[in-house]
């Protein structure tokens, strides 16, 4: 869960954690409001929301401990103290145990989750507090983990004249379970080029896949002898890598340093031997490139006279001199391929750099003050990668190779 509003109290790992209730109450002496403590013995807990108000109002309360019907509970404010009776109590049945939590974050992960937590709708709701600590925070999204390839650790024994055969019950982004199972390796990263998978929040289980198992491996365990069969350690079993790419389709703002590209690389300042100015560059990529992914490479380049900064040069785009046909196979995701790429004809921003035909195609850059530069002496090399088409179907370089040239 996606989490804020974290009380000052540190929550427990292991400690039970559990949503608001809803109270009805009768005979008040006060009149309640939002952020009232509640006391009833060693149970405490706030005041979050008033359902209704009128002379028997419906309090919301996130509260340590229940509550029984009849109870007389104490609330208090700024303004002192007062008591109410409690006619009927409608426990929240939203539960777990905490596993991990980090305030920093703004996360939390429940085991054993009811699933009925649920996220808040106004600042009043979506809160619950620990059993034990009665540390409180507020739900404010239910998170499900993302992951396009998938390293079941399973301990298992294989012996000779047996087989354990491994398959995997996914589901997509849209909650859609897979009926037919897909194989899978164990210690292997299996990749799901068709789509991006989910491992739900069990909330999101519950709401939206009839509260089934959004990943589920499956073991066909066969011998061809009575006398062998192969073992699975199940005490050991119990762990799976997911790994979700970041990526994006922008490359805005990349000739600057930060652009808003989810994924890119940048080389680090190489500079040049004295006389050794060079007058163009080739950059030469191994990739894998499928449809729908790509791979834009950018070079910033500097002349030994210019007083600029280097690190506030632009990053000129470079222009892809292999085919545009030139692709990647995305079922073999070791298809890789050579690109090449270069200086473009005329420059795409006033400080980006260019092949200046007026002087043999020599790259040619102005600075901040507009003064023009011919040859450069510093430059590095920035790879974005882009993916139109999901985190599922992603770039990938191998190697880089920048050679600069005299012409």
């Amino acid at each position: 869960m996606n989490a804020t509003q974290f009380s000052s109290t540190r929550f427990q790992i292991g400690e039970k954690i559990r949503g608001e209730s809803i109270l009805k109450m009768t005979s008040n002496t006060a009149p309640i409001g939002v952020n009232d403590t509640v006391t009833l013995g060693a149970n405490t807990g706030k005041v979050r929301k008033i359902v209704s108000s009128n002379n028997t109002p419906w309090i919301k309360v996130d509260m340590k401990g229940t509550i029984a019907d009849g109870s007389t509970i104490t609330f208090a404010n700024g303004s002192g103290s007062f008591t109410g009776v409690l006619n009927t109590s409608v426990v929240n049945t939203a539960t777990g145990f905490v596993q991990y939590y980090s305030a920093g974050r703004n996360s939390i992960v429940a085991n054993g989750s009811s699933g009925t937590f649920s996220s808040n709708t106004t600042a009043d709701d979506g809160f619950y507090r620990g059993q034990v600590t009665n540390a409180s925070a507020q739900v404010y999204g239910l998170k499900d983990y993302k992951y396009d390839t998938l390293k079941p650790i399973i301990s298992y024994i294989k012996y000779n004249q047996s087989d354990v055969v491994w398959t995997a019950n996914v589901t997509s982004n849209t909650y859609v379970i897979s009926q037919a199972q897909d194989s899978v390796e164990a210690f292997i990263d299996n990749e799901f080029i068709t789509g991006e998978k989910i491992i739900a929040s069990r909330t999101n289980e519950v709401n939206n896949t009839s509260s089934k198992k959004t990943l589920r491996i499956t073991g066909s365990l066969t011998s061809s002898t009575s006398r062998l069969s192969p073992v699975v350690d199940i005490g050991r079993s119990r762990s799976t890598i997911v790994t979700h790419n970041i990526i994006n389709n922008v490359n805005t703002k990349e000739i600057i340093n930060q652009g808003l590209a989810n994924s890119r690389y940048i080389s680090k300042k190489i500079v040049l031997a004295d006389g050794q100015e060079a007058e163009d560059i080739k950059v030469i990529l191994t990739a894998y490139k499928p449809s729908g992914a790509e791979v834009d490479i950018y070079c910033r380049i500097q002349n030994a006279e210019d007083p600029d900064d280097f690190s506030d040069k632009h990053y000129t785009k470079l222009t892809q001199i292999t085919s545009a046909n030139t692709i990647s196979s995305r079922v073999n995701t070791f298809d890789y391929r050579e690109f090449e790429y270069g200086f473009p004809s005329a420059n795409a921003s006033n400080l980006g750099a260019f092949k200046n035909s007026g002087n043999n195609d020599v790259v040619r850059y102005h600075n901040g003050d507009g003064a023009a530069f011919d040859t450069f002496k510093h430059f590095s090399i920035k790879i974005v990668l882009r993916s139109s088409v999901g985190s599922h179907v992603v770039p990938r370089v191998r190697d880089l190779r920048a050679i600069a040239l005299q012409v």
